[in-house]
């Protein structure tokens, strides 16, 4: 490493020579460390009383940055005691900074250095002690007779106009600096004073426009490059005053606003300053468009009709960069003119101004990586149509002349939006693919979300559209394969996959179907199916998406599923398109499963034939092996679907011998993917073969009479299922993958309402919870399928499962023992608790029978203990729980009388767990759940005002909250029986605020107060 050689700074200061020496210093030195040292330094004397005269000294040195240092003081200085200025102090320090701002111009000072006294004398003249002079006339006088002129003197001088047109062109630049100083000083005071100071600024702000508007109107009429200059500082201003309520309507606004006209012609000029100007109009057009009156607006559209526009138009062709201003300026004027856009459409300027608008929308280069116009372009087309959609909803209930003048706009509007969408369609397209590798990330990434946001203008334009937005692309599309246009192609199939959801009535589905029909019914599918043509893998993927969004067209027009299914399963072959041919065949099967019976043969040869290719991995498998089980399901006989399931279930047994042989012989990884492709399969077999929605169930048919699947033939198959699902769990039950689709296919079957392949009996997932540790993977995975199998068996249409129930509950009483507190291990103590909540419906006599009485009084103690857990989820799983306990009634007599024996012997505690929560310990999102419980404590059972009373007893957690306010609160909840539970919520969140406010002026902080 190479040794520093730089001498540590010395930073001894006896004199200005050593000042000018650290500054010197500071901008010489390459060390950050001792950049650091030096400038702490220098603030440090910055601080001094003797800051001031070092200023001056500094400032009359030869080299500037030693001068800019000088300046900076100023600025220190005036920032730290600029309040405590005396009468004469002021007076001596604005002479002297005027003296230096004409000395150094004369001197033709660096610009930084004026900048930074041009800030300082601005926030001198903002300081409140300072006394109000007209600051801009004072330093125009100055800079004309070359030295300060006192402000008693100014009235002996020329006019302002006279005056400024015997300076030069250096000291007009330095009086805009100025002018833009105090503009951006008091942005800044505003920005932080009180109101009262803020009009204080406002109004002095108000003293200075004149002859700062005189020293902007003479800047702007000269052909300098000083021009820019005014126009940054008109810009200031201008952002200033429309920010400043005092300032509307008012004279000085005006007199800002006089300079637009000279302004907006200065932008159509051949000059450097042209752009600055269109760039500054545009701004405030899109920010502040109230700035412009009528007479500007008419000014703006002429300009934008003459030949200079459409010059500019034409550059636009070529990306020239220099014409962004341009596009922000039509932009900016449009969007101030949007609704004239729409609602005159017989006005041939604003048909003009609309073509300009087309026009953006044709520039050369991709979205996003080249042309960065149609970006802006979009938000303006955005909110045309957003208006076109307002206006149309609301003229639909005209009649009369409104209704013909209606007639006239929408004609209008439906030619331009159909044009718009066709030339946002032709960027959408994707540059060739080696082209694309060049991009960088962030274009990639810019080009994806134009691509997204252009989707949401067409489902906008849809809304006004109708079914003529499809029948465009559609057209569009039709021509792009016929011209094998796959950019194209893509482009047009991406948008109508935007417009799948629409909702249409009978009449406009027809219409759509016609159109599809020429889309599925062309050539596209036999052309995409050939993997060897030049055809990019994007176009194929886009029209896969298809088949996912237009699956009811299918439904209904199967005729049409023959080619695209070709067409997928050849795609299936190909590494870049089998992801997404396995998820639209699944779609697709799965949406017209009745219609695929008859192919179900050649789907499974399909299958065996895909399984030899490289992409035969998990999820390709997945999904392909679950469109055919969705067609399985669909077959009319029980029967024929046992030989089918039969058949693809080998495929899974394969999977699960391949993955036990892969593990005897130490191929680790082998053995786990093969196992997974087995159970997701399997998992995947599941969901299909779960019955559709609408399919009709027997609701009253007698669940203990035998059945096809759990006695008949489909027994086997049952059996089956059950065999492969133990051979998987019994060697990869610690890995968690594994378990979570294990749970995936226990939960397929709880979720049928009938008995079918995969609704196994009720001892086997009791066999498979039974197995299951605390310690497991996916533990909460694990209880949450444990409370839906207790749900699934809640209705009185399923056979009664008591012993299985039994068997259940007890495992769940081990766990709770095993984890002793919930705040232990929060999830499983939250999954524990819901899953023997569910029992409370159905099985409770389950539960109030538990031997020994140990583990009853452990399920009820642990779940108070969970009502005062830290994590939310595990608290409110104990609030259900005893929301749903204390609900129970009109039970038969015996468990009822249990169940009063439970909450007497609990009460108390429970009583106290509550309160402790809603006086104060419970988050307040946490309250509207805890006042269910609390409620019903208080209006089914007789004890609870007195168990009520010792929870706000002297080991309340809010010491501080009076005695007397709890007994308050305790009458007021008593009162709430009556009035509902919104009146309860109420009672608790005020005793909730009153708790919180009472610990917090104690300095408790309720919610680490031990329990």
């Amino acid at each position: 490493m190479a040794e520093n050689t730089e001498k540590p700074p010395d930073l001894t200061v006896n004199s200005i020579d050593d000042v000018e020496r650290l500054v010197k210093e500071l901008y010489q030195h390459g060390s950050p460390k001792y950049k650091a040292q030096i400038q702490m330094k220098l603030q440090e004397i910055q601080r001094l009383q003797e800051g001031w005269q070092m200023a001056d000294m500094l400032l009359a040195k030869e080299d500037p940055n030693v001068r800019f240092f000088g300046a900076l003081t100023f600025t220190v200085k005036i920032t730290l005691e600029g309040s405590t200025l005396n009468e004469e102090n002021s007076t001596d320090l604005r002479s002297r900074l005027t003296s230096w701002l004409v000395r150094l111009t004369s001197m033709h000072e660096q610009k930084l250095v004026i900048r930074k006294l041009t800030l300082a004398l601005a926030k001198f003249y903002f300081e409140p002690t300072v006394p109000s002079i007209p600051s801009v006339r004072q330093l125009i006088c100055s800079t004309s007779k070359g030295v300060d002129a006192p402000p008693d003197s100014l009235s002996q001088y020329p006019s302002t106009p006279n005056l400024l047109n015997h300076l030069t062109h250096e000291q007009v630049s330095l009086l805009l600096q100025f002018c833009t100083s105090l503009a951006e000083e008091a942005q800044s005071q505003v920005g932080w004073r009180p109101q009262m100071d803020v009009a204080k600024v406002e109004s002095r702000m108000k003293e200075y426009v004149d002859d700062t508007a005189s020293v902007l109107a003479y800047a702007i009429s000269i052909s300098h490059p000083i021009r820019t200059e005014a126009l940054t500082c008109w810009n200031v201003w201008v952002h200033f005053a429309v920010q400043s309520s005092s300032w509307t309507g008012s004279r000085e606004l005006q007199l800002l606003q006089t300079l637009i006209n000279p302004i907006i012609s200065i932008s159509t000029e051949d000059s450097d300053t042209a752009g600055t100007a269109l760039g500054f109009l545009g701004d405030l057009l899109d920010d502040h468009k109230l700035i412009f009156d009528n007479p500007h607006l008419q000014l703006i559209r002429e300009v934008l009709l003459s030949a200079w526009a459409s010059e500019k138009m034409e550059g636009l062709h070529y990306n020239d960069p220099d014409l962004a201003e341009f596009q922000t300026f039509l932009l900016g004027y449009a969007d101030v003119v949007a609704h004239e856009l729409v609602e005159m459409p017989n006005d041939a300027a604003y048909q003009s101004i609309l073509g300009l608008l087309h026009n953006l929308l044709k520039t050369e280069g991709y979205a996003a990586n080249e042309d960065f116009s149609i970006l802006d372009a979009q938000a303006f087309w955005n909110t045309y149509v957003e208006i076109v959609v307002e206006q149309y909803e609301e003229s639909c209930m005209a009649v009369g002349p409104e209704r013909t003048r209606q007639a006239e706009w929408v004609h209008v509007a439906k030619m331009h939006i159909l044009q718009m969408v066709e030339e946002f369609w032709a960027k959408l397209r994707f540059p060739p693919p080696n082209d694309f590798k060049t991009w960088d990330t962030d274009s990639k990434r810019a080009f994806a979300h134009f691509r997204r946001d252009v989707t949401d203008l067409l489902q906008s334009a849809e809304v006004f559209l109708g079914i003529e937005l499809l029948a465009g692309l559609s057209t569009i599309t039709q021509d792009s394969i016929s011209k094998k246009d796959w950019s194209s192609v893509e482009a047009s199939l991406y948008c109508m996959n935007a417009l799948a959801d629409r909702d249409s009535d009978e009449d406009a589905l027809n219409k759509e179907d016609e159109l599809m029909q020429q889309i599925f019914g062309s050539t596209l599918f036999q052309n995409l199916a050939e993997l060897g043509a030049e055809i990019p893998p994007r176009a194929r993927k886009t029209a896969m998406d298809l088949f996912d969004n237009y699956s009811p067209f299918f439904l209904r027009h199967p005729e049409y599923l023959a080619p695209a299914l070709t067409f997928l399963f050849t795609s299936l072959e190909s590494p870049a398109l089998a992801g997404s041919a396995a998820k639209a065949i699944h779609s697709l099967s799965s949406a017209c499963r009745g219609s695929l019976t008859t192919q179900l043969e050649a789907f499974i040869q399909q299958y065996e034939r895909f399984l030899s290719w490289p992409t035969a991995d998990v999820y390709n498998k997945e999904k392909t092996i679950g469109a055919i089980a969705a067609i399985i399901q669909a077959l009319p006989k029980d029967e024929d679907k046992v030989v089918a399931l039969d058949r693809i279930l080998d495929f899974v047994e394969g999977d699960i011998r391949f993955a036990l042989e892969s593990m005897v012989s130490g191929r680790i990884q082998q053995s786990k993917m093969a196992a997974m492709a087995a159970i997701e399969a399997l998992a995947s077999i599941g969901k299909s073969c779960q019955a559709p929605d609408d399919m009709v169930i027997d609701l009253d048919a007698d669940p203990d009479q035998p059945n096809f699947w759990t006695n008949g033939l489909g027994k086997t198959i049952q059996d089956r299922v059950i065999r492969l699902l133990f051979n998987v769990i019994e060697v990869w039950e610690e890995d968690g993958e594994v378990v979570e689709q294990v749970c995936s296919i226990f939960s397929t079957g709880f979720k049928e309402a009938a008995p079918g392949p995969f609704v196994l009996p009720a001892m086997v997932f009791v066999d498979f919870f039974k197995r299951t540790p605390l310690e497991s993977p996916r533990i909460d995975q694990v209880l949450s399928t444990t409370s839906a199998f207790i749900q699934s068996h809640i209705p009185s249409s399923t056979p009664r499962i008591d012993a299985e129930a039994k068997l259940v509950l007890d495992h769940l009483i081990e766990l709770l023992h095993i984890i002793n507190t919930p705040s232990a291990e929060p999830e499983a103590a939250q999954g524990c608790i819901d899953a023997i909540r569910r029992y409370f419906t159905r099985y409770i006599g389950v539960v109030l029978q538990l031997q020994p009485a140990d583990n009853l009084a452990k399920v009820f103690s642990f779940s108070i203990e969970g009502l005062q857990c830290a994590e939310t989820l595990t608290k409110l799983a104990a609030v259900h729980f005893w929301n749903d306990f204390l609900a129970l009634m009109n039970q038969p007599a015996e468990i009822q009388g249990t169940l009063d024996q439970v909450v007497v012997h609990f009460g108390p505690s429970l009583a106290k767990a509550l309160i402790q929560e809603v006086g104060g310990r419970a988050v307040q999102s946490e309250l509207p759940a805890l006042v269910g419980p609390l409620r019903l404590l208080v209006t089914r059972h007789s004890g609870a005002q007195r168990w009520l009373e010792d929870a706000c007893g002297d080991d309340f957690p809010v010491y501080s909250l009076p005695t007397a306010d709890r007994a308050i609160f305790i009458s007021r909840l008593l009162a709430s029986r009556t009035g509902g539970l919104s009146a309860a919520r109420l009672v608790v969140s005020a005793f909730w605020s009153e708790a919180r406010t009472a610990a917090m002026k104690s300095g408790i902080d309720v919610r680490k107060l031990k329990k």
